[in-house]
């Protein structure tokens, strides 16, 4: 009887703990988050819709406001697919621990060991550029490689990605084979895009097959994330949001080629919710180790709040928390975690956000909504537009 009544206070210890934890994470009710994004659609036109996704242990919750488009009377809801931009570069980073974890190959390997015959990547100093390094953002690689009419300070965003689009893997291996490296590998953190293209291409090529399908094989199919992927078919295109530019005006999809491994998935906030549970501690899903090696390499980064983790940025200080920012020519995605709580949130936008800064600041949309939901004490953003 003794036992039996132990067992009963235990179990009811636990669940109060879980429920103060619960309530510690995410404090504000569905309908003051609604709230929100109705401001921000209907009043501030940061968006035509928004999809807002919390994990709090084992309970998950949805809140969406808004319309897939400016022209398009379907509303948003959990199964609508937006661009998650530079959130694929977590996904990248997982199958690059998860490759590590079943000892296929190690953090420090050299990239040009798993590169295409004929592509090489620059050293400086007797210094290669390792997996890790690509990973963390501190291979000494720039943003992206140089572009004709580089729209990013000529023209407009989507006209740059269209030109992304273009590069190839032969474009490159040129530019690579005559790159000088202007610090040591591993020496400094600077944003690269190049650099997780690299890492994807690398990660597939060892594998003997392409970027998509590694994807699918280690992260999409165990997780069942049936609604992310890079090219969506069938009836998961008419569940696509447009992107649009700051002024609502609809941009193209996004297309970036062999860059894909940088930023190139759809998903949806109920995808990514359960993509959430996972890589969070104790979730005992087929990733949760490889999930946690994410975490195991940090290098400085003062820059994304304190050090760059494999794939996440960490936000040092007083109350420290996991995060990473998407954002595409017309979309933009957040995801904020505080795994010792087992606590997430993801925020989804289908507009470029304002007072945007450069990368890896993801300004006024999904960005800070998504620390502000995670940590009440940071405050919204006010959108001055440009």
């Amino acid at each position: 009887m003794m036992k039996r009544r132990t067992f009963i206070l235990s179990s009811c210890a636990s669940l109060l703990a879980f429920q103060r934890a619960e309530a510690r994470s995410v404090s504000l009710s569905d309908e003051a988050i609604r709230a929100i994004l109705r401001r921000r659609i209907d009043v501030e036109h940061l968006a035509t819709g928004m999809a807002v996704g919390i994990v709090a242990g084992r309970r998950r919750r949805v809140i969406d406001y808004g319309k897939q488009d400016s022209e398009n009377s379907r509303s948003v809801a959990a199964n609508t697919l937006f661009e998650i931009g530079s959130l694929t570069k977590v996904f990248t980073a997982l199958v690059l621990a998860d490759m590590v974890h079943r000892k296929e190959l190690q953090f420090d390997d050299p990239v040009d060991r798993y590169l295409p015959s004929g592509m090489r990547s620059p050293q400086r100093n007797g210094r290669a550029i390792t997996l890790a390094d690509l990973a963390t953002h501190t291979s000494g690689l720039p943003m992206f490689p140089p572009i004709t009419g580089n729209a990013l300070t000529q023209g407009t965003a989507s006209a740059f990605f269209a030109a992304l689009a273009r590069y190839t893997s032969s474009d490159l291996s040129s530019w690579l084979g005559g790159l000088t490296l202007s610090r040591d590998p591993g020496a400094q953190w600077e944003y690269s895009n190049v650099g997780y293209g690299l890492l994807g291409l690398a990660l597939a090529h060892k594998a003997g097959t392409t970027y998509e399908a590694l994807l699918n094989s280690h992260i999409i199919g165990p997780l069942k994330l049936k609604d992310t992927t890079l090219h969506p078919m069938g009836d998961a295109t008419r569940r696509l949001v447009a992107g649009h530019d700051p002024k609502l005006t609809p941009i193209p999809p996004l297309e970036i080629g062999i860059f894909a491994p940088a930023g190139a998935l759809r998903s949806t906030v109920e995808n990514l919710l359960r993509f959430v549970s996972a890589v969070l501690p104790n979730s005992r899903s087929p990733l949760e180790t490889p999930a946690q090696l994410l975490l195991s390499i940090r290098r400085p980064a003062p820059a994304v709040g304190g050090e760059q983790a494999l794939g996440w940025d960490v936000v040092n200080g007083t109350d420290p928390f996991v995060v990473k920012d998407g954002v595409t020519a017309g979309q933009a995605a957040t995801i904020a975690l505080d795994p010792p709580k087992q606590t997430g949130v993801v925020v989804l936008s289908n507009a470029l956000p304002v007072n945007l800064q450069p990368p890896p600041g993801g300004g006024v949309g999904a960005a800070e909504l998504a620390r502000h939901l995670l940590r009440p004490a940071l405050p919204l953003g006010e959108p001055t537009r440009r």
